[in-house]
């Protein structure tokens, strides 16, 4: 039997969260395996093969990454691990339809700078702004410039 868990279950025992019995039964070969923000190199070879399975199985003419685009994926701190890489490369696979996924492609998921306009642009509003008026502050420090 091979069971997971993203908490120390030692402690979950010592706590009292967490069978002591059943503890001994399933710990007979701990195997631990560091999140994929632990694991920088794995990622481009991940995205990679999410790429070609949902390339494949989509019918989509997505064939790789841009530059921009993996060094963005390999700078997030996934802390949704392996399936979070893995539904953002399905949903660019999907939703997108160049041949090289760019990094306007994969910024939405990642929330970066401009997610919101973004997906607000993908859903086919137009990039609109309003000057700012009088006593308007996108930023409290501005009125330490003034």
């Amino acid at each position: 039997m091979i069971a997971t868990t993203n908490r120390d279950l030692a402690q979950e025992v010592k706590d009292g969260h967490f069978r002591e019995d059943l503890y001994y039964r399933l710990n007979v070969l701990p195997i631990r395996v560091p999140a994929l923000r632990e694991r920088g190199a794995d990622i481009e070879p991940l995205a990679k093969h999410f790429l070609t399975r949902y390339a494949r199985e989509n019918q989509s003419r997505v064939k790789g990454f841009a530059n921009e685009a993996m060094g963005a994926l390999q700078n997030h701190k996934w802390p949704g691990n392996v399936r979070e890489l893995e539904n953002l490369v399905q949903r660019v696979v999907v939703r997108d339809a160049h041949e090289s996924v760019r990094l306007q492609d994969v910024l939405p998921d990642l929330g970066g700078p401009g997610a919101a306009l973004a997906q607000h642009e993908r859903r086919g509003g137009a990039a609109t702004c309003r000057p700012r008026a009088r006593g308007d502050r996108a930023d409290p420090r501005d009125d330490e410039q003034q």
